[in-house]
């Protein structure tokens, strides 16, 4: 990898983890009334990604793949700081907070290729508590199943009836593996769900199965 790449990598990387984790603190602590509050909270990250997102631009071919997650992952991040903002300065209700915050699970997806390529990234996925783990980051460097990590079923993933999945890294068949289903609320769909509970998955070993509702939601029948 050319020194060039690297330094651009150094330079963005942070601002969009960052930036990432506020999300995240967004959407787990909204509550209507305090929305300025939490607004304030989160800081400001998204302003200095923006000011590093040019410096995914003009890589060469050969880091096209690196080059199209961090650049997916970052556009997905800021567009979700656009909409937060606009309903902070007056502009939009929550119903355009809860859209801001669907960006946040496409920047993740974006960005989970680069597990494998960047410990910062790896790192990420992890509940903080397990990233000192040793065992746990040479387990997850190594992947022992072929068909690890994420995938998504149905002709259009995401879609009603169809379901994403994620198998640890470090799955070995030899014994049972916990399962995980996780089920979303109205509106929302498992591609996006799975993200919410990724991170608990692949820090303590279960399986993750994420399906979307036939309907709007799961309800009694």
């Amino acid at each position: 990898m050319s020194e060039a790449v690297v330094d651009d990598i150094v330079a963005v990387l942070p601002p969009l983890l960052q930036s990432l984790e506020a999300l995240g603190f967004i959407a787990r602590h909204l509550n209507p009334p305090d929305f300025g509050s939490v607004m304030e909270a989160a800081g400001l990250p998204d302003q200095a990604l923006r000011a590093v997102r040019p410096r995914l631009a003009g890589w060469s071919g050969e880091f096209s793949d690196l080059q199209a997650s961090l650049e997916t992952a970052s556009d997905a991040a800021l567009a979700a700081f656009e909409g937060l903002r606009a309903v902070q300065h007056g502009v939009g209700d929550l119903t355009a907070v809860f859209r801001a915050l669907r960006h946040g699970p496409r920047a993740q997806e974006a960005l989970y290729p680069l597990t494998a390529k960047l410990p910062p990234v790896s790192d990420f996925f992890l509940d903080p508590a397990w990233r000192q783990d040793s065992d746990l980051t040479a387990r997850l460097a190594a992947p022992a199943f072929e068909n690890s990590g994420i995938s998504h079923d149905g002709n259009r993933p995401g879609s009603r009836g169809s379901f994403s999945l994620y198998v640890p890294e470090y799955y070995t068949p030899d014994r049972a593996w916990p399962l995980v289903m996780a089920l979303h609320g109205g509106s929302g769909n498992g591609r996006g769900f799975l993200w919410s509970w990724l991170r608990d998955a692949r820090s303590r070993g279960a399986i993750l199965v994420a399906p979307t509702a036939t309907g709007s939601t799961y309800g009694r029948r």
